[in-house]
């Protein structure tokens, strides 16, 4: 678990923002895995796409938590 976290911390966190980074919204369905941007602490956490909420968001259920 501390590889995958190590691993995705190095991909995505690189110091900025990018919670609304450009995704394909055309490759985006619930249940997909992703990864996602937890607002308390900034980190980015393995997750799965539930449901879109607006044109260009979605709601995901955090599994590393």
């Amino acid at each position: 678990m501390i590889n995958i976290m190590g691993s995705l911390l190095e991909k995505y966190g690189k110091g900025e923002d990018q919670s609304a980074a450009p995704v394909d919204v055309t490759s985006v369905s619930p249940g997909l895995p992703c990864v996602a941007q937890f607002t308390e602490d900034g980190m980015w956490y393995r997750a799965k796409v539930v449901k879109f909420v607006e044109e260009d968001k979605v709601e995901v259920n955090c599994l590393s938590l």
